[in-house]
C-alpha cells in the first residue's frame, strides 16, 4: 500500500497512484468524430440541488470553478478562459448553497470547443 500525495489516501500497490492535474483539473476526451466531453473529478455536494450536482457531473459549473479548468485545457490565460465561459454561456443556472441562491452555470466543452476555434485548432 502507498499514501497518495494527490489526493491524500492510501492505494493499493497494483493501483496507480493519482495523477496531479486530473485530480485538480478532470480529464477532457476527444472522440474519435471529434466530439470533446470532460469528466470532472469531483463528487457531489450536499450545498447544490441534484441538478446542479448532475450538471457538474456534465462539465457544467459555476464561472469560479470552470475558469481554472478551461485555461488549463485549453492552454490558455485565466482572462481568455473566462472570456469564452462568458461568450458561450446560454443561461443555465441552479440553485447552491445553504439558502439556495441561484448560480449561474457555463459549459466548459463549449468555452473550450470556442477557444479552439478561434484558434483555428478544431481537431484538438
Amino acid at each position: 500500500m502507498a499514501f497518495c500525495e494527490v489526493c491524500g489516501l492510501i492505494h493499493l500497490n497494483d493501483s496507480p497512484l493519482c495523477d496531479r492535474n486530473e485530480y485538480l483539473y478532470g480529464k477532457l476526451v476527444t472522440a474519435a468524430d471529434g466530439t470533446l466531453t470532460y469528466e470532472p473529478p469531483g463528487g457531489i455536494s450536499e450545498c447544490r440541488s441534484p441538478n446542479a450536482n448532475d450538471a457538474e457531473d456534465g462539465g457544467i459549473m459555476p464561472l469560479s470553478r470552470a475558469t481554472p479548468i478551461v485555461a488549463h485545457h485549453a492552454h490558455c490565460t485565466r482572462a481568455k478562459a473566462r472570456a469564452a465561459l462568458l461568450k458561450t454561456f446560454d443561461g443555465e443556472w441552479h440553485h447552491t448553497g445553504i439558502v439556495s441562491r441561484r448560480t449561474s452555470y457555463f459549459s466548459v466543452v463549449a468555452a473550450i470547443a470556442s477557444l479552439r476555434q478561434e484558434n483555428g485548432n478544431d481537431s484538438q
